[in-house]
């Protein structure tokens, strides 16, 4: 009724109706379809907004239908209302959306579209339009006309993407070019999907285009910058190498003549104080040297691993055997399996620096306690032998933050004041990474660290592996070394570089005493890498 729609009685409704029309040209309209009605003309049907008694406004679809006396005149008007307020809130709401939809794709540069592949017939959004360089009322919707726009280089890969996209029915996004009307080029990005029936069988396909020529715009220029950060990086690694073989030469020479001094005669002690500083600070420059060449190396890309049959065995002694662990007490444990293979092939140096690089880490963090190397062999597949290195220790640990951290260049976490350039475990990250494995950490603060790694290794000789005799507390030295004489004639003739001489005089040494043969293998051994500065480095830690 009346009075439920709108609140007033039938009588004030009939009476007053017209001052409840929301403005007076509607209030015009009535009556003239009110007359029409009144002089016998067909039904009319139109819409009302009228203020309710409680002062909302409702739309209301009028229909009138004249009726006639038996001489045909018009005796009444019958009407019927209809309360349509929520159907045009409705179609307002969805007028508003698709408005506020067009203008949001003409922002984003965002067009739809329909394709139905049976008829050809294709739908556009005003944006798709746009996209093209038109107004919407410019051209047609067409296949054709738009694959004419498609960059003639692209458009045999467009035609070929959408046969793959209706024979298979399936969801896609590709990027390709546009020539617009004025003939400048755009990058354009589709999405869309295929609509099929219950049976399968495709009805159209629905997507939409987006311009991203902005975004390629940024993305070359982002690659360009990548590849002259990149260029500008490999000129500054090629620089720091050449200047630390520069460097490393005559520092050399400086800690070689200065070891010399040291043992002459009628020093005083404030000179042999004097010397010994200056070998000291000349022995962590070039610590710093070798570092910064190191991964000058690897950042220019000229590091490179030199495989050969490696004793797994004999390495690993080797290391355990230059951890030199004084004035602290802590204690090296050692483990391994007895499967280890005996002999693999690898980077015997890299890997004896690896493990070496990542003890002397362990060591300088842990005050008390103990530092474990672990070696595993995980896999054996064929002749390849996955093994697992791990060194754990019970040192001051690391944070979060700090281990988001740990392996970048020129980093150092923990204790500031303890030496180090920040260089070594982003060196033996990169080292590892070369041999094929990934570094990995886990630590919990003031309770320890764990390094772990794997790598696959070709297999030359199983063999059983013995274990190292290791006192609790590791005091140990590399090797007996020679008289002082005799590791002075060394070095004097590695620093003139007859490799040949140094490698007969050591072998004399054996003949003297046999206690030597460690040493002059050691030294055998660099000779024959013609690595003078290894045998250098091993001559001065016995004369310091």
């Amino acid at each position: 009724s009346i009075e439920d729609v709108l609140g007033y009685t039938s009588t004030e409704f009939m009476n007053h109706y017209t001052t409840y029309l929301t403005n007076n040209p509607i209030n015009e309209k009535v009556q003239y379809y009110s007359e029409l009605c009144m002089q016998g003309m067909v039904q009319s049907s139109y819409e009302l907004e009228i203020y309710c008694r409680n002062g909302i406004v409702k739309t209301l679809e009028i229909s009138e239908v004249p009726t006639f006396d038996e001489q045909g005149n018009v005796v009444s008007v019958e009407g019927i209302a209809h309360d349509i307020t929520e159907r045009k809130q409705a179609e307002q709401a969805l007028a508003e959306s698709e408005k506020s939809l067009k203008n949001a794709q003409k922002m984003a540069q965002l067009g739809s579209w329909e394709f139905y592949p049976e008829s050809k017939l294709v739908k556009w959004s005003a944006q798709v339009f746009r996209l093209l360089g038109y107004e919407p009322d410019e051209i047609k919707a067409n296949v054709e006309i738009y694959m004419q726009h498609i960059h003639p280089d692209d458009r045999e890969y467009v035609e070929k993407m959408l046969a793959e996209n209706i024979l298979n029915k399936n969801n896609f996004c590709y990027e390709y070019r546009l020539i617009k009307k004025d003939g400048s080029i755009c990058y354009i990005e589709t999405n869309g999907k295929s609509i099929c029936d219950e049976k399968g069988k495709m009805i159209n396909m629905i997507g939409f285009l987006q311009d991203i020529t902005k975004r390629k715009q940024i993305e070359t220029e982002l690659q360009i910058a990548k590849e002259k950060a990149e260029s500008a990086n490999k000129t500054k690694s090629a620089f720091l190498a050449s200047m630390s073989h520069e460097l490393r030469t005559p520092l050399n020479g400086i800690l070689g003549y200065v070891q010399i001094l040291k043992h002459g005669e009628n020093l005083t002690n404030d000179q042999l104080d004097g010397l010994n500083t200056i070998y000291k600070s000349g022995n962590h420059l070039l610590a710093v040297i070798n570092d910064i060449l190191d991964i000058a190396k690897i950042e220019a890309g000229k590091l490179e691993l030199y495989l050969a049959s490696t004793n797994l065995h004999n390495l690993l002694n080797e290391v355990i055997n230059v951890m030199q662990i004084t004035e602290k007490q802590v204690q090296l444990i050692f483990e391994a399996s007895e499967d280890l293979p005996f002999v693999v092939k690898a980077d015997e140096k890299r890997l004896q620096q690896i493990l070496l690089n990542l003890l002397s880490n362990a060591i300088k963090f842990t005050k008390t306690g103990h530092v474990t190397l672990k070696v595993e062999n995980k896999i054996v597949k064929r002749d390849l032998s996955t093994i697992r290195f791990e060194i754990k220790d019970t040192g001051i640990g690391m944070t979060p933050e700090q281990l988001k951290i740990i392996f970048f260049p020129f980093e150092q976490v923990g204790d500031k004041h303890l030496e180090g350039t920040g260089l070594g475990l982003s060196i033996t990250n990169k080292l590892v990474h070369l041999m094929g494995g990934e570094l990995k950490v886990s630590s919990v603060f003031g309770k320890g660290s764990t390094f772990w790694f794997e790598i696959t290794l070709p297999l030359l000789k199983k063999g059983h592996f013995v274990q190292p005799k290791i006192p609790k507390l590791v005091k140990m030295d590399k090797f007996i070394p020679p008289p002082l004489a005799n590791l002075q004639a060394l070095y004097e003739l590695t620093m003139f570089g007859n490799l040949k001489l140094v490698r007969n005089e050591a072998q004399k040494l054996i003949k003297i005493d046999g206690k030597y043969k460690l040493f002059v293998q050691e030294i055998d051994k660099h000779a024959k890498e013609f690595d003078d500065e290894a045998i250098l480095e091993l001559i001065e830690s016995f004369l310091s």
